[in-house]
């Protein structure tokens, strides 16, 4: 039985899509800009991931985050190491571009690091596979979540450990950085617990129940903790860990995650029956396809350089013309996906099954 959706819960993910895509066709990631994007756009799904958890069996979940995660993880690789492999035998000019040898894909998909890195330790140089990182350090965390919980919820030292173990966790998760990173994007998932336990106690709070006038002051503190990366020039790169300071870049990521939750709780309830926000939600309903598309399309396709080739300034204007190519290839993928069966039961687990799991 597939679960009723929350439109503000689905515009939040679409937006964060939205976010993570934005970036990506930025030409200054370190813009103020750049900064802004990049402070929630991975940080708001771990968020969402704590605020929606519920409890279940270990061996019930690890079932079901292997055909919601893992499986559209290995199959994305798949699809791009094709996708190498034609543009490594067609010289890629035209239509696809190669992410090295065979051999460098296979290595980025058996490590899961968003950017070219040399793990802790050794002198093995992994390459990039690109922002589905996030889809194995979700994994992780999904896991030592629920197990912590469940070992732990009903001891009154709950509240007091999963804090203590959170922060000790993204403390070590940045730190480590300082010796190498750690394979399966492990330093991204540290800190993303610390999200997911954030998630987690603003859906236990009365966080979405002030007054609108409380509201509206909360907004504009959360809005302004956000702006703090953007003023100070405050980096902070999930995938590998990286910040040029923890206190304020966790700060400002949970400040203006908080906020667009906010912004997507009011926008729905004042507009419940709009059809314009219902038709916007299908693209965080549908936000594993469009992350999915979105890598293959960037890492293995090279049509975007034609932007490069028509537009050469301004600057912004490039970044328009690219957010907006960038934009319709997931649109154009989500109506791919959905209307193969087998496609759909790869990316849209949870709505179709495969008929051996039915």
């Amino acid at each position: 039985m597939v679960k009723k959706r929350i439109l503000w819960i689905d515009l939040l993910r679409g937006l964060g899509m939205f976010f993570i895509i934005w970036g990506h066709s930025l030409s200054n990631a370190q813009s103020f800009l750049g900064t802004m994007l990049f402070e929630v756009n991975v940080p708001l799904f771990f968020i969402l991931s704590g605020y929606l958890y519920h409890e279940q069996k270990i061996s019930v979940q690890v079932y079901k985050l292997f055909y919601n995660l893992l499986l559209p993880y290995i199959v994305t690789c798949a699809f791009m190491a094709f996708n190498t492999m034609v543009a490594n035998l067609t010289g890629g000019e035209l239509i696809f571009k190669s992410m090295g040898s065979l051999k460098d894909v296979i290595k980025a998909s058996i490590f899961a690091m968003g950017t070219p890195v040399l793990l802790m330790g050794t002198h093995i140089n992994v390459p990039a596979i690109g922002a589905i990182w996030f889809l194995i350090a979700l994994l992780w965390d999904e896991i030592l979540f629920n197990f912590l919980v469940k070992k732990t919820i009903s001891k009154g030292y709950f509240g007091i450990f999963m804090s203590i173990f959170s922060i000790i966790l993204l403390v070590l998760g940045f730190e480590l950085t300082h010796y190498g990173i750690l394979p399966w994007s492990l330093n991204a998932s540290m800190i993303g617990f610390g999200f997911m336990w954030g998630g987690y106690l603003l859906k236990k709070s009365n966080f979405l129940r002030f007054s609108k006038i409380e509201i509206l002051i909360i907004s504009l503190l959360l809005f302004l903790g956000w702006c703090l990366a953007g003023v100070f020039k405050i980096y902070f790169w999930m995938n590998i860990a990286a910040t040029n300071n923890i206190f304020l870049a966790i700060l400002s990521a949970f400040c203006g995650s908080f906020f667009l939750i906010l912004l997507m709780q009011y926008v729905t309830n004042s507009q419940q029956d709009n059809e314009i926000l219902r038709f916007i939600s299908l693209y965080g309903k549908y936000s594993l396809i469009v992350l999915c598309v979105h890598i293959i399309d960037g890492n293995t396709y090279c049509l975007n350089r034609y932007i490069g080739l028509l537009v050469t300034k301004p600057i912004w204007l490039i970044t328009l013309f690219n957010l907006c190519y960038h934009v319709a290839i997931t649109i154009f993928g989500i109506y791919v996906v959905t209307k193969i069966p087998f496609l759909k039961s790869i990316y849209d687990n949870r709505e179709r099954k495969f008929t051996w799991q039915k």
